[in-house]
Parts: structure tokens; sequence; C-alpha cells
């Protein structure tokens, strides 16, 4: 991107490189985030293989009773029995879940911001033509969509 020769867009130009560092720095918490939010699931998925392995709440019971299994396992494995394979999809967000998500609206957030300052930092015949660029885009995505339609519509003519 060329430098806009008005002073303020120096500014502009600085809190986008600003921005892009620190989404830089995002994305590095986030797949951290998602590779520990990963682990949890696969967790999740233990528990339920293990739970699924006993026939039933009563063979729980005794594993609990036999101390085979802990307080907390016998809890879990009969609330997992009982929502089977619904567990896993639906299941309350744990703490990592819940700050990926945070950490994704912020990514995009600063994302939008960025875009903002670059524009700001555009000379009115940079803008022309980005503007242009993006209508150009939004109308290819649209007829895209317009085809895949029309195949989707006319595929189900024929069956």
């Amino acid at each position: 991107m060329s430098c806009y020769t008005e002073p303020e867009a120096a500014g502009c130009l600085l809190e986008a490189e600003a921005c892009v560092t620190v989404i830089k720095e995002l994305d590095r918490l986030i797949a951290k985030f998602q590779r520990k939010s990963d682990r949890e699931m696969d967790v999740r998925k233990k528990d339920l293989e293990a739970a699924l392995g006993y026939g039933s709440e009563d063979e729980i019971r005794d594993a609990y009773g036999w101390g085979s299994i802990s307080e907390k396992q016998f809890e879990r494995y009969i609330d997992l029995l009982r929502a089977g394979e619904d567990a896993l999809d639906h299941h309350p967000p744990t703490r990592t879940e819940r700050a990926l998500s945070i950490l994704r609206h912020i990514r995009k957030a600063l994302d939008r911001d960025r875009q903002e300052w670059e524009i700001s930092a555009m000379t009115p015949e940079q803008w022309a033509k980005e503007y242009r660029q993006r209508m150009d885009a939004n109308h290819a995505w649209k007829e895209k969509l317009r085809q895949l339609k029309d195949s989707l519509t006319a595929g189900a003519e024929q069956k």
C-alpha cells in the first residue's frame, strides 16, 4: 500500500500495522486455545466410550461400589450414559471454549478496525478503485450463489 501524502494518513497506516501485529498474537492465542479445546473434546469422547462400555447404570453403580471409579467419574458416566452421543455436541461450554469465543470476537473486531484504518489512509482515487473491486467481488459472489442455486434446483427437478 502506498503512503498517502496527507500527514494524518501516516498515522492511519501506523494504526493498521499495529492492528496486524496484535491480530498475529491473537491468532497464536486462538490456536493455543483451540488445541486445548480439542484435547478437552478428546477427554469427553474417552469418557463417553468408557461410560458406554458399561451395559447399564447398575454396572456403573457396581464399579463405583467396588471402588473402580471415583464419585466424580460415577456421576459423569451416569450423565453420559443417559445423554449418549448427544452429550458430546450439546454440552455446556467450558471455560476454554468461552475464552476461544471471546478471542475470536476480539480478533474479528480488530480486523474490522484494521480495514477502517487502511481505508482512512487512502486517497479518494484509491478508495474509488477499492470500492469498485469490492463491488465486483460482491457481484461475482452473488452470481456464483445464483448458479449454485440454479444447479441445485435443476438437479431436484430431474429427480
